[in-house]
Order: structure tokens, then C-alpha cells, then sequence
């Protein structure tokens, strides 16, 4: 959800427009490569850069490279569409941080409240097991447990905010297209009684009057919430196949942000330390 705001905030139209510029680009490279893939100009019955591929791949390669950067007819527009996309991916990978560096004060904060009573109920039980000699390792095992603990108790935390806000806002524009529609096919007329329903002078749906966007809305969010409270936040089939990009997607973020990314989960964990 963060990610998908974060990209809206920064121009969710100019950065599809972007995608398909870059898109349209590509594929003039790829048709031009796939037009050198067909010449046979000594007529042996392989390609000239196939036998290139066999014997001189480094040639080859610049080869290609040469003939798509030809084939590209506006090498301006790509670069500041790829700059673009890129400003627009930098945005949504700083905010996922910043949520994930919210989460991860959260964390540390419970550890801090929680870990001296902990330890004295854990601390001789954990001796008995690691031995006198690795007391050391009891606090140290004691504390990474309760910030892993913390630390997903958080997400949970997260999850149910996030789960909150995309019931509301799915809730809100499904709602708005029901209006529009009840307004384009003329249905709008057998509403006109329902109390809460005020029309506009040219006989179409008041959004900001009405009140039957806001009771749809606020159904379909609480069914929603129900939906994905249910389900324990993951997909049932066959969703989670259809949107499996869509989840391979949102790991990636989230293991760019949180873990491989600058202060993630190791600089959050030193930090702790």
C-alpha cells in the first residue's frame, strides 16, 4: 500500500507513460536484432551472427549492442524515461524505509519495556542449558529472540493498519464507480427515493451530497477487512497464482528495504547492539 501511494504521489500516469516509452524503444532494438538474427550474407546456411555467437561472442555482443542503440529513434526521450522510472522506484524504496524503520523503533521500543522482566524469569533457566561458560550468550540470546518476537508483532501491527487503509480506499473507489455507472446507464432514476440519494439539476448522482457512496463504500470495506482477516492476509487460490508477479513484487520491495537496502535489518540490529 505504502508503495503504491508513494508511486500515485509521484505521478502515476507520467511514469506509465515512461514505462511504455521505454517499452516502444526496446522493442524497435529487439525487432532490428531480430532482423540480424535473418542475414546470411556469405550464404553457409547460419546466420552471420550466429557463427559471430560461436566463434567471436565478444563481437557479437558489440555487435547487438551497436544495432539496437541504432535502432532506437529517440535516444533522449528513453534516457529521461528510464531516469524518470528510476526517481519514481527510489521514491517508493525510501518510503518502504522509512515504514520499515518505523517498525523497527517499535520493535526495539518493546524490547527495551519487556526485556528486564524476561530476563529474570529466563535468565537461570537459559544459564542451566547454555552452561557457565557461555553465560555470556543468555543476554545476548535473550535479547535477539525478543527483538525478532518484537519485530514481527510489528508487522502484524503494520499489516492491520495497512489492511485498515486498503479496505477504506478500495472500499471508496469502488463505491465512486458504482455512481458512475448509475449515472452513464440512467439506472440512477431508481435511487431517486432512497433517502441519503440528492441529485444533481441534470438528474445525475450527487458524490458529495449522497450518502448511498458512502454506505457502499464502508460495506464493501468492512467486508473487505473481514475477507482479509480470514484469510490471515495471504491469498486463497486461484488469486494467489493469478497475482503471484504481484507478490514476487512486493517481496522484492520488501527485501530491498528491509534487509539488503541501507539500514535495514543488519544496520537496524548493530544499532540495537
Amino acid at each position: 500500500i505504502a508503495a503504491a501511494e508513494a508511486l500515485n504521489s509521484m505521478g502515476w500516469k507520467q511514469a506509465v507513460i515512461d514505462f511504455n516509452t521505454v517499452r516502444a524503444q526496446a522493442s524497435l532494438a529487439l525487432i532490428a536484432n531480430a532482423a540480424d538474427d535473418k542475414i546470411d550474407a556469405d550464404n553457409d546456411g547460419m546466420s552471420d551472427a550466429d557463427a559471430l555467437l560461436v566463434d567471436k561472442p565478444r563481437i557479437w555482443l558489440q555487435r547487438k549492442f551497436l544495432i539496437g542503440m541504432r535502432a532506437v529513434d529517440d535516444p533522449g526521450r528513453l534516457k529521461s524515461a528510464v531516469g524518470s522510472l528510476a526517481s519514481a522506484y527510489l521514491a517508493v524504496l525510501a518510503t518502504l524505509r522509512i515504514e520499515f524503520a518505523a517498525t523497527t523503533a517499535i520493535a526495539l521500543g518493546l524490547v527495551d519495556v519487556v526485556s528486564p522482566a524476561i530476563k529474570r524469569v529466563l535468565y537461570a533457566p537459559l544459564l542451566t542449558v547454555v552452561g557457565v561458560e557461555l553465560k555470556a550468550w543468555a543476554d545476548v540470546i535473550i535479547d535477539t529472540t525478543l527483538i525478532l518476537i518484537a519485530a514481527c508483532i510489528a508487522w502484524y501491527i503494520k499489516k492491520v493498519i495497512a489492511m485498515y487503509y486498503a479496505a477504506l480506499r478500495g472500499g471508496k473507489l469502488c463505491a465512486d464507480g458504482v455512481l458512475d455507472l448509475l449515472n452513464q446507464t440512467g439506472l440512477v432514476k431508481w435511487f431517486s427515493r432512497i433517502p441519503g440519494v440528492v441529485l444533481n439539476a441534470n438528474g445525475s448522482l450527487d458524490k458529495d451530497e449522497t450518502l448511498i457512496d458512502d454506505f457502499i463504500g464502508y460495506t464493501l470495506a468492512a467486508g473487505g477487512m473481514y475477507f482479509q482477516l480470514s484469510q490471515g492476509f495471504s491469498l486463497p487460490f486461484p488469486f494467489n497464482f493469478i497475482l503471484l508477479p504481484v507478490q514476487i513484487l512486493e517481496t522484492y520491495l520488501e527485501l530491498q528495504s528491509t534487509v539488503f537496502g541501507p539500514g535495514g535489518a543488519a544496520a537496524a540490529g548493530s544499532t540495537a547492539g
